[in-house]
């Protein structure tokens, strides 16, 4: 094909960019070419191949050359660097104008490895559509298969992979693994190797593509932000649901659900930054009465703050939720006609809850109190959706969230207590410790048990069962051991006396010796008191997740003793209580050994090192089994994601 003075102009633009991008590549030390696959597999050895086929693939994910032998050619964008008079700008130009005519009659040929495309044929056609702005390019792929290993991002490859064979699209980008599994799951579908149904991928493609374009319009005002398109998706789905496809939305309405979601947007694609309060120091020796003295007071007796409570069961089935309905009790009783609060029980899915906050709000509730980890997913919905006008928090400390404020005691400095008041009782060093599940908060109050124990007996050794777990023999795995730790929280439905710490006796009879409580009337009170004192909102800081901690040095968690045990152990504990609340002892403090050998020989561990735990002090004879081992309904597993489950 011939042409002219004008193909040559474009070509000398396109050549022009390049350059540009050649010399920014070296000016910041990056290479300024694309990569050629071979050089970066050239100490992979052979790996396996698999071909996907012809399909459509987006420009931006090819990245490079199969081989070397053209790179040059290129600026690291893939526009071109050769001379217009030469043969490669004489086909390069013949390209763009068969572009503008007719299309590019054959796929390209490309090598995908890790989610990034290499060119084997079509060096030139890919340059011209990407200098042309082209979203997608048709392509014959072969995929080149990494190494199996337990690295995360090969681990997500490989899932990914098993989505593709369900679902194929390289459009729909996750960051780690487990991501293509909810999607699945969110979906009522499995990664099992068999292609989804037609009518649902259409579905999906649909729902997907019109929430990305939305997400891309955005995104070009948030430069600063990179979030995986997948990501962004399933935090939309987990708000708003599957059922309603995000194609069938209005165009304003999708346009405001996206901008609402980029706070927490925001907060993901950052580094998750939390502010953790363990005190309300601003607010607690601040009278609500002096209020008045400095300004207005927002709320009186007449106009009264009104909070809601959502639990997931009754007071009647679960000690959980009498907790806590017995702290808004207190809650009320503190502060009378200041406040109206509104108990909303019996929670056990999603659209329940959903009604409920609904409801909640249209009584005029700001402050809402969802109870159970599992209730984040919709307390960041309905927090988003009710922005402006309330504010949401969720009991759990292992999920944070920009939207949503958690709050949580530091129930492992009442369980360091007991560790030592069980080590000072027991006479064979043998120590069981009867756990739930291991999610976050839990396997820390399993080692400051073990720590407490070994300060008071080096020799002590906790034996670790989990109460949930399937097939589990606790009276085989506890034989030869007297004092225990038992579940945290009796519930009423199911009375016993196996909870707290505990002594079994010789012909069963069960001695309780020592209880670690929630004290969440003082918890509420101290929120409260920040909101009535203005300090609530300047807690708060952009793009930063409120997380309140308390523990024994806020009156939230205490440990009280039976009136069976003698004055030294009473002793024992008013001392150990009052080193923890001024800081004295901290249970990660110092030296600390692991199963796996030395953790830290100074210092103290920070709080969220003790959340994420997922290691056991060297004193503790057991192991941490996957989730999946765990007899657990829907309503738990729904706050296993990132959450911990009351009670250890």
């Amino acid at each position: 094909m011939e042409f002219g003075d004008s193909g040559r102009s474009t070509y000398a633009e396109a050549r022009k960019k390049a350059e540009s991008q050649v010399k920014h590549a070296k000016d910041i030390g990056r290479l300024p070419y694309p990569p050629a696959l071979d050089d970066i597999l050239r100490d992979e050895g052979a790996l396996s191949e698999e071909r996907v086929g012809i399909m459509e693939i987006p420009l931006d994910r090819i990245i490079g050359t199969k081989t070397a032998g053209r790179q040059e050619a290129f600026s690291y964008d893939f526009l071109p660097l050769l001379d217009a008079f030469s043969e490669f700008g004489a086909k390069w130009i013949n390209l763009y104008n068969a572009q503008l005519d007719e299309g590019f009659r054959d796929p390209v040929k490309l090598y995908e490895y890790m989610g990034s495309f290499f060119v084997q044929e079509g060096n030139k056609r890919v340059s011209v559509a990407k200098y042309l702005n082209m979203a997608v390019i048709a392509a014959d792929v072969i995929r080149v298969l990494p190494r199996r290993t337990e690295d995360p991002v090969i681990r997500q490859y490989y899932e990914f992979r098993e989505f593709f064979r369900c679902f194929p699209n390289y459009d729909i980008e996750m960051s780690e693994p487990g991501g293509y599994e909810k999607l699945a799951e969110a979906y009522g579908q499995e990664l099992n190797g068999l292609l989804w149904d037609e009518d649902l991928r259409r579905s999906v493609s649909s729902s997907f593509y019109a929430f990305k374009k939305k997400f891309d319009e955005k995104e070009k005002n948030y430069s600063h932000i990179s979030v995986k398109s997948g990501d962004a998706y399933m935090l939309y789905i987990g708000l708003y649901g599957t059922e309603e496809s995000a194609a069938l939305v209005p165009d304003s309405l999708l346009d405001e659900r996206v901008t609402k979601l980029w706070r927490e947007y925001e907060f993901y694609a950052g580094s998750g930054k939390h502010k953790l309060l363990y005190e309300s120091d601003e607010t607690d020796n601040f009278s609500i009465r002096t209020v008045g003295l400095f300004r207005t007071p927002k709320y009186s007796e007449k106009h009264p703050l009104k909070a809601a409570f959502f639990y997931r069961g009754t007071t009647s089935d679960l000690k959980w939720t009498r907790d806590h309905e017995m702290g808004r009790q207190k809650l009320n009783e503190h502060y009378g006609d200041l406040i109206e609060t509104y108990p909303y029980s019996g929670l056990q899915d999603r659209d329940s809850l959903r009604a409920a906050i609904d409801d909640a709000y249209g009584l005029g509730c700001e402050l809402f109190f969802t109870t159970f980890p599992g209730m984040m997913p919709e307390a960041r919905r309905s927090s988003i959706h009710y922005e402006k006008t309330s504010h949401f928090l969720n009991c759990s400390i292992g999920e944070t969230s920009n939207a949503v404020r958690t709050y949580y005691g530091k129930m492992y400095e009442a369980k360091f207590i007991l560790g030592a008041l069980a080590a000072s009782l027991c006479d064979n060093h043998e120590i069981g410790y009867i756990a739930s599940v291991p999610t976050y908060g839990v396997i820390s109050d399993i080692n400051a048990f073990a720590i407490g124990a070994a300060l008071l007996d080096p020799k002590a050794k906790i034996r670790l069962l989990w109460g949930m777990q399937k097939g589990a023999r606790l009276e085989k795995g506890l034989e030869g051991v007297d004092i225990l730790s038992g579940v945290l929280n009796m519930n009423p439905s199911e009375p016993t006396r196996e909870y707290g710490l505990y002594r079994r006796n010789p012909g069963g009879k069960m001695d309780n010796l020592a209880m670690p409580v929630w004290d969440w009337g003082e918890y509420y009170i101290r929120i409260i008191r920040s909101v009535l004192a203005g300090s609530y909102e300047r807690e708060k800081v952009d793009g930063v997740a409120v997380r309140y901690y308390y523990g024994l040095s806020s009156n939230v968690i205490d440990v009280v003793l039976s009136d069976k045990l003698d004055y030294n152990s009473h002793k024992l504990l008013n001392g150990l209580k009052k080193a923890i609340a001024t800081g004295q002892i901290n249970p990660f403090g110092g030296e600390i050994h692991t199963q796996d050998g030395v953790l830290q020989t100074e210092g103290r561990l920070s709080e969220d090192e003790q959340i994420a735990m997922d290691w056991l002090a060297e004193n503790v004879e057991g192991t941490i089994p996957p989730v999946s081992e765990f007899d657990l309904d829907a309503a738990f597993l729904a706050g296993l994601e990132k959450t911990e489950f009351a009670g250890s």
